[in-house]
């Protein structure tokens, strides 16, 4: 997999304006029909580490900020209970579900264009469009 455009931008942003971020995703530790028995958890550690997120000078995001949840339910909880004020997903299910937090403001990162209309959800199609909502800044 490759980094999307204006991602790293973004958690440099963060990082200047002392914003705390973390990545709560809901992955399951082995996929279902993979013989291999291939730890998924790790292998998106490991994809992570060698693009640099844990490096202070570039993402400068810390491991215990990871979190991978093995259910959409847990994912939410984990969402609520860390307290986030925003959460950005490129899955629209994540915010129909009823147990979203109403509070959170929900962003929803659709490069294709293919979301259902999403009742206060803001879309949005590059995080270079995303870093212009949050800090005025492009790059």
């Amino acid at each position: 997999a490759e980094l999307i455009k204006g991602v790293e931008h973004f958690f440099k942003l963060c990082k200047k304006n002392k914003i705390k971020v973390y990545i709560i995703s809901h992955k399951t530790q082995f996929a279902n029909y993979d013989t291999t028995r291939t730890n998924l958890r790790t292998a998106a550690f490991d994809w992570m580490e060698r693009n640099k997120f844990f490096k202070e000078e570039v993402f400068s995001l810390s491991r215990k900020n990871v979190h991978f949840e093995s259910s959409r339910a847990e994912k939410i909880r984990r969402i609520g209970q860390l307290g986030c004020t925003h959460f950005i997903d490129d899955l629209e299910e994540t915010f129909i579900e009823s147990s979203f937090p109403q509070e959170i403001e929900k962003i929803l990162y659709d490069p294709h264009d293919e979301h259902l209309y999403l009742h206060a959800v803001r879309v949005f199609r590059t995080w270079e469009d995303i870093n212009e909502y949050f800090f005025n800044s492009r790059k």
